[in-house]
């Protein structure tokens, strides 16, 4: 995420990024995470960013990646706590599983079975991904669709590969498809970008310098037009 930070802090913008547990070295290991874990990652971090928002009198904008995304919109539904974001932006965000993918539910009771993980070795945080990660995944994205998808008052901008090899761009259209979202679809021509897969959208190198030009033409009008 540290392309899409030092774009911000070049707009003027202090950005707390958030390091999700399994995912860094000083952390709990991804075999051992849950998604009290996870969800106390993220409270903490909007805790932190919040507080920083509402001291300096700036508005509070929420960037996410895939399972990030996911977690942030799942924040927002927490129950007891009033969270909120004025504006955000979402790159491939796993609210919307391609349906070929829910295979995976079948290895759901083996236990602490893990899968590799196909993700290139620059941004693999893991070598193996334990199959429960996948069921709090499908847990959450389940409970947003249960919620009302779209139905979320905030301003969204989605980023968006339409051969997204884990998201579905019909399904994203349909969860982000209120009057405040907008998505933004990729060009998906693999020419130019690393990494080979349409998933990994972060950076200019993964997404291609078209691309790149694109999200972050769109990212400036979005948030400081």
């Amino acid at each position: 995420m540290l392309a899409l930070l030092e774009w911000l802090n070049d707009k003027g913008s202090h950005a707390f990024l958030v390091k999700l547990s399994g995912h860094h070295e000083h952390s709990v290991s991804i075999m051992n995470v849950t998604r009290a874990i996870w969800e106390e990652d993220m409270l903490n971090g909007y805790e932190a960013a919040f507080a920083a928002a509402g001291k300096n009198a700036v508005p509070l904008y929420f960037l996410a990646y895939s399972l990030g995304a996911l977690l942030g919109q799942s924040l927002l539904l927490m129950p007891g706590r009033n969270i909120g974001f004025d504006k955000q932006v979402l790159f491939a965000p796993a609210t919307a599983i391609r349906k070929r993918n829910y295979l995976l539910k079948l290895l759901f009771g083996w236990g602490n079975l893990s899968l590799p993980s196909y993700a290139p070795d620059r941004y693999k945080a893991n070598k193996r991904l334990p199959v429960r990660i996948y069921k709090i995944m499908f847990g959450m994205e389940t409970e947003l669709w249960k919620a009302g998808a779209g139905k979320l008052p905030v301003p969204t901008l989605v980023f968006l590969d339409p051969w997204d090899e884990l998201i579905s761009c019909k399904k994203t259209g349909s969860y982000f498809g209120g009057r405040n979202s907008e998505i933004v679809r990729l060009d998906s021509h693999m020419r130019g970008r690393y990494g080979g897969y349409h998933h990994l959208i972060i950076n200019e190198s993964t997404m291609g310098k078209k691309n790149w030009q694109l999200v972050i033409d769109k990212m400036g009008a979005f948030l400081f037009s």
